[in-house]
């Protein structure tokens, strides 16, 4: 999360702002118990953890303002919801975060703050721990949730569309890396001319301007792909995010696909990137 207040100071910057937000609504007695049970140091912790657990999002969905993503039975009234929201404005205006900003920086940092609320009210275990991430473990996670999923030989992870998740898509772990990579892919539907090339990454590049998407015809069958890469570290993987940026993930590119007018794409890869 660092990485969003680099122009307003990095870590430090994002330190002082959770940190305040933290403090000024356990203060409030009309809305401290947003943070009910909630220690300050976890969610700074969760902040630079998990962020790379939050997908970009569209300047649209910025402009409509963070929404709760936490369980339903921890969920607070909207008007309580509301005024931590403007709190956490007028913390990010205090150190210079510039109005066109300050959407993301609030949608990103809630998104986590609210899996900390989620952890801390947790009865059961819902992460797996960076020692035990294996392919086998996550599938049997996304098994848990209905989410059909199944080791390839290329070593990736096949998920399956259904059950919230729009389009199918693969996931590849880096164990020594901690870190895990989930995979969109459409392959061609024919001989690809540069032309053809040029008109399909318009209208993707235009319709989902804040994904990267490439069109690699270095594979055996030339095809359209994006990635998007997590860091786990020591605290692991949080499922419950995992789950949410796979979902959004194979929406955003069943939209990629969907933009292909020319019917350049045709089906899906599987082999390894």
């Amino acid at each position: 999360m660092a990485d969003h207040f680099a122009p307003y100071g990095g870590h430090a910057a994002m330190t002082k702002v959770i940190n305040n937000l933290f403090l000024k609504v356990s203060e409030d007695r009309t809305v401290k118990h947003y943070f009910f049970n909630i220690m300050l140091e976890n969610v700074i912790h969760d902040q630079d953890n998990f962020c790379s657990f939050v997908l970009p999002k569209s300047e649209n969905f910025y402009r409509q303002g963070a929404s709760q993503t936490a369980s339903k039975d921890i969920n607070v009234k909207v008007a309580v919801f509301e005024s931590i929201l403007k709190t956490f404005d007028h913390e990010l205006q205090d150190i210079g975060v510039t109005w066109q900003d300050t959407p993301r920086l609030i949608s990103h940092s809630m998104e986590i703050i609210e899996e900390t609320r989620d952890r801390a009210n947790d009865d059961v275990k819902t992460s797996i721990d960076a020692k035990l991430v294996t392919s086998d473990a996550v599938i049997v996670h996304f098994a848990k949730r209905n989410i059909k999923a199944e080791l390839e030989p290329s070593g990736e992870i096949l998920i399956s569309s259904g059950f919230g998740v729009n389009y199918p898509v693969c996931l590849r772990i880096f164990p020594s890396r901690q870190q895990i990579q989930l995979i969109g892919r459409a392959t061609a539907s024919g001989t690809v001319r540069p032309d053809d090339e040029a008109v399909l990454m318009h209208a993707v590049n235009k319709r989902l301007p804040f994904i990267k998407f490439v069109f690699d015809r270095n594979e055996d069958v030339p095809c359209l792909i994006t990635k998007h890469m997590m860091t786990y570290k020591g605290d692991g993987i949080p499922m419950r995010m995992l789950l949410r940026v796979v979902k959004e993930f194979a929406f955003f590119f069943e939209e990629a696909v969907n933009a292909d007018k020319e019917n350049v794409l045709d089906d899906i890869a599987t082999k390894t990137v």
